[in-house]
């Protein structure tokens, strides 16, 4: 999964929504202001535990007012920013409650 890129889906999503999710995956990790967080960086390397990741989809569902399916809770949708950024604008797309 590292280098995943972000594919440009209908209405500008994923890219949309990566500046949403990166802002809540950094207040979830405690991350430094400027420390960076390329979208491919593995969230594990980051420190995200799996406490850390459930409180990620936590926030994630409540900003963008989704649900992910049982189906999508996944290591590979959390794996980083690319990847959950992809798997939000697939439910996006979808209009998910």
């Amino acid at each position: 999964m590292s280098g995943e890129r972000l594919p440009e889906q209908s209405g500008g999503l994923p890219a949309r929504v990566v500046p949403d999710v990166t802002g809540l995956v950094r207040a979830t990790a405690r991350l430094e202001p400027g420390e960076p967080l390329p979208p491919e960086t593995p969230l594990r390397e980051i420190g995200m535990t799996s406490i850390a990741l459930v409180e990620l989809l936590d926030r994630v569902e409540d900003h963008f007012r989704v649900q992910f399916p049982d189906a999508m809770l996944t290591e590979e949708t959390f794996f980083s920013v690319a990847s959950l950024s992809t798997a939000l604008s697939s439910l996006l797309a979808q209009g998910s409650p």
